[in-house]
């Protein structure tokens, strides 16, 4: 067997068995052979076995095709022989990687470079550059277009495959992997993209060793293949970004093919180190986006639980366990308690802090949407998809994903979410691959999860630790805390500014029985806040049925919830000034829901 091996050049050490099909060379990246040299043609000369000799042929190349130092339009070439294009030299040899570095570079131990320290051009003086090696000031060019390109993205789905595209097209990767992390290699979360290898088969390791010691590597392998052995190279990335890092990438190269030098890898670092900065700055934009639209729709209330009675400090103490561990967790309990605070709170007080918190709304999407919403599609996978879509399985990755009111999920629903809940993979509509992603699920309902209703192998799923947040008339003790944290927050709503709650008003306030719970104590507040004209809150600002129970004023007095949830609406929707969305942000529901209940209790 006759192999041609590169002699000198980037990919020194690599080799290309020579049959009847044609090994193509040249810049183009459907070449067999690819070399990145700008001096060489796109299609520069092709070699074959002919009648068991081996021919090469110029195809029209601007600055020639040499064997053994002479240009030739097509010639026989003979083991020992050398085939020059541009500055990259090939040998005819009998053997496999004859070529005594690539022993040495497979055998030989890893290369590291401190990504500080990883200058791609050393001398960047007019002169220095001016003597740059031809291949230098193509790379720089590539480097200059990749920044140009990566500031124009503002999602990490739309930078993944910029990056990806890179590295395939200079360094022809048997495998690679992206990784992101939140601290320094701690737990690296792999990207899925078009070329990317499987997690399982990444060299997990050297990445890790690699984000931890801000280094690049150059790890060379032999390995047993059948009768003879192989070659690699594993070439690992860190990604820089103000001393900290911020992802990992790793290339394999092996031969026949693509075996990594010292210089591929400086090179590599140049791409690192302009991807690196970008990464960071996207997956920034992207959870202040997230945190901008949950702040809009009413779902963060306060950085805190907020309260010291027994039930608020037992379900505090449980999310301070929840964040610790790894496991998902369902929060139970009434509308208006807090569930989606305490979701929260635990994607905030755990590893995952820096990692992307998605929130989704089951009762909102109707059915027929909601595998796209959740998973995602393809372009062209349905009439209207005319672009690829991330669902928000996929956007939550590394990160939380919280599945609000999880109860209202149909049947084909909780199917559809059942194994991407227990395996982490799953595939957009329209989609041939799996995608394997790592996400937390935090689920929350106020309805009981009876096994008519829902799939008890998704409630097991999904139930690693409950827990229940208690109703607002269960700790009463900490109204008052939740009221002057309220009015804080409100005060601003008021003309002259209000400063304080009467102790008459917190009294009344501890009676009512509050069927909306800490959301409609919220509201109250807001309310009284733009009704009052002095620098105090009093009972008349609040409006409500507060009579002590047993009170002969108030047997007459006591109402249904729906009463009650009746009147608060009206009251609401006069303080909005009959502003249905205003209305609906106030109470926490959206429009289409505040429209049902006004049509349903005959509101005018």
């Amino acid at each position: 067997m006759l192999y041609l091996t590169v002699n000198t050049g980037g990919q020194r050490g690599a080799c290309w068995p020579i049959s009847e099909t044609a090994l193509t060379i040249g810049r183009n990246g459907d070449c067999e052979i690819r070399v990145v040299d700008p001096v060489i043609s796109r299609r520069h000369c092709e070699v074959w076995l002919d009648d068991r000799r081996v021919r090469v042929r110029d195809l029209g190349s601007s600055n020639a095709t040499l064997v053994n130092g002479r240009p030739i339009r097509e010639a026989a070439l003979k083991p020992g022989d050398e085939l020059a294009v541009g500055s990259t030299t090939f040998l005819l040899t009998e053997r496999e990687s004859d070529s005594s570095n690539a022993e040495d570079e497979a055998g030989g131990t890893a290369v590291t470079v401190a990504a500080r320290n990883g200058l791609y051009s050393r001398d960047t003086s007019a002169v220095g550059l001016l003597r740059a090696d031809p291949r230098t000031i193509h790379e720089l060019y590539d480097l200059f277009a990749l920044g140009r390109m990566l500031g124009e993205v503002s999602t990490l789905h739309e930078l993944i495959p910029l990056v990806e595209s890179a590295l395939v097209e200079h360094f022809q990767p048997e495998s690679l992997w992206i990784a992101t992390c939140q601290k320094d290699g701690d737990e690296l979360f792999f990207q899925p993209a078009e070329h990317c290898g499987t997690p399982a088969e990444a060299p997990l390791e050297a990445m890790q060793r690699s984000a931890r010691e801000h280094a690049g590597m150059l790890v060379p392998r032999v390995r047993v293949a059948g009768a003879g052995q192989v070659c690699e190279t594993a070439m690992i990335l860190p990604l820089m970004h103000a001393l900290e890092c911020v992802g990992c990438i790793a290339l394999r190269g092996r031969s026949p093919g693509r075996l990594y030098t010292e210089q591929d890898l400086q090179f590599a670092l140049g791409i690192a180190a302009t991807t690196a900065p970008h990464l960071r700055a996207v997956r920034h934009a992207e959870q202040v986006r997230r945190d901008s639209e949950l702040q809009r729709l009413g779902s963060i209330t306060s950085g805190q639980l907020l309260g010291d009675s027994t039930p608020i400090r037992e379900v505090r103490d449980l999310v301070l366990r929840a964040a610790g561990v790894r496991i998902n967790v369902l929060v139970l309990g009434e509308t208006g308690t807090g569930k989606e605070l305490v979701a929260r709170l635990i994607h905030d007080l755990s590893p995952r802090a820096a990692g992307p918190y998605v929130a989704l709304n089951c009762a909102a999407i109707p059915r027929e949407l909601f595998e796209s919403e959740m998973f995602g599609h393809e372009k062209g996978a349905f009439t209207g998809a005319t672009q690829r879509r991330i669902g928000r399985f996929e956007e939550a990755h590394g990160g939380t994903l919280l599945l609000d009111e999880v109860g209202d999920l149909s049947p084909e629903n909780q199917a559809r979410l059942l194994r991407a809940a227990e395996t982490g993979v799953f595939r957009r509509i329209g989609g041939t691959r799996d995608i394997a992603v790592d996400v937390r699920l935090v689920a929350a309902t106020n309805r009981t999860l009876t096994p008519d209703m829902f799939r008890s192998d998704l409630f097991h799923r999904l139930n690693g630790l409950t827990i229940t947040m208690p109703p607002l008339r269960e700790h009463v003790a900490d109204i008052p805390a939740l009221t002057n944290h309220f009015l804080k927050n409100s005060s601003r709503l008021a003309p002259g500014g209000v400063k304080s709650v009467s102790p008459e008003a917190l009294e009344s306030l501890s009676v009512y029985a509050w069927p909306g719970n800490v959301r409609e104590l919220k509201a109250a507040v807001e309310r009284a806040v733009m009704f009052c004209d002095g620098p105090e809150l009093v009972p008349r600002h609040f409006h409500l049925c507060t009579c002590p129970p047993g009170d002969s004023a108030a047997q007459s007095e006591l109402l249904s919830l729906a009463e009650i949830e009746k009147r608060h609406i009206i009251a609401v929707l006069h303080a909005s000034r009959g502003n249905v969305s205003a209305a609906a942000r106030t109470l926490g529901i959206n429009r289409v829901t505040l429209y049902k209940r006004i049509a349903e209790y005959g509101i005018q």
